[in-house]
């Protein structure tokens, strides 16, 4: 399968403030320079501000031509007060579907995916209902995301999945040969998020003290100080002159580095600034060679071995990946 429109979406998830904060202007200016170099793919969430990105999304695409962006959304979480719960019931699919369309002011929404399993519920429910929806002419392609294997061959016995989209990048290597395979001979695209980390694989010598309170990264495991300054220290010292020789930034690398494996049809990439959405559509073009590939995958192969040597465990362990609980949330308002 190709890659979906120029490899590198807008994920809209830093507008709802979980980082730095970006004030509605600043986020318009930011969907503005993005189409206006040529990023057409924009992934959003109803959970995203409780619905108020979507609507602000909306607002920036009204008046241009229905061709010219692209837009994917979310059903699996169903509002419960002041949060969210996971959801994969029929009525709610739909009802998300509708009340997401109202928001962005729009009559179909081009990828719909379920943001999350809803173990309670039978996968063949939500299925029929992403079908049902597909069927009224209110999404055009279906999507599944943050899946196992098997539980990607359940959602998709009617071989109505169109696009997995799961957490991958160079150093959280979550895609097995025999994910990327299904995929592959069912048509299967896989669309990247968290290439860069949340910022995590760039030079930085930031560390949990200089995010402000409230920022998502101070309470995740990958961010805990020794963690993220030894993988900080590595992205400087093996991966930033691999940049360098390339002509590109880590960022580009990065994201270059994940459209040019195995099944990966988009990235989906959020950003804060002007300059991190060029940075961004800059990996589209950079075209990594065979040796700067192999350099990349020997200085992980190392990082690994280091990583195993002195605390035991694989390079996601670390990053306390193995262990991560799916359903504490990060986009869900909590």
């Amino acid at each position: 399968m190709t890659r979906l429109l120029n490899g590198v979406g807008l994920g809209t998830f830093p507008f709802a403030n979980p980082f730095t904060p970006v004030s509605e202007s600043s986020a318009l200016a930011l969907i503005e320079e993005f189409l206006r170099r040529g990023g057409e793919y924009f992934d959003v969430s109803p959970t995203y501000a409780f619905g108020a990105v979507e609507e602000m999304l909306g607002r920036a695409l009204r008046g241009r031509r229905r061709e010219e962006f692209f837009i994917s959304t979310s059903c699996g979480y169903v509002r419960d007060g002041d949060g969210y719960r996971v959801s994969g019931k029929y009525d709610d699919v739909v009802r998300d579907c509708d009340e997401s369309l109202e928001r962005l002011g729009l009559d179909f929404i081009d990828i719909y995916m379920s943001h999350i399993p809803d173990p309670a519920i039978p996968f063949s429910e939500t299925m029929r209902a992403l079908a049902d929806l597909r069927s009224a002419g209110k999404v055009r392609a279906i999507a599944v995301s943050n899946v196992t294997l098997e539980q990607l061959g359940e959602y998709n016995q009617g071989g109505d999945v169109n696009f997995v989209q799961n957490r991958f990048s160079l150093i959280n290597r979550s895609l097995s040969s025999q994910f990327i395979d299904y995929c592959k001979d069912n048509e299967i695209g896989i669309v990247a998020y968290q290439v860069i980390e949340r910022g995590l694989l760039t030079p930085s010598k930031n560390g949990l003290a200089e995010y402000r309170e409230g920022d998502l990264r101070r309470r995740k495991p990958e961010f805990a100080t020794p963690v993220q300054t030894r993988l900080r220290e590595w992205v400087g010292r093996a991966i930033e002159p691999i940049a360098d020789q390339s002509g590109s930034s880590v960022t580009a690398l990065a994201i270059a580095w994940a459209l040019q494996q195995p099944g990966i049809v988009l990235t989906q990439m959020g950003a804060t600034s002007t300059d991190q959405v060029i940075e961004n559509l800059a990996g589209v073009s950079l075209d990594l060679s065979a040796d700067a590939l192999q350099q990349i995958e020997a200085a992980y192969v190392k990082l690994a071995e280091e990583i195993k040597d002195s605390e035991g465990v694989s390079i996601r362990a670390f990053m306390g990946l193995e262990d991560y609980d799916l359903y504490s949330g990060s986009a869900s308002g909590r």
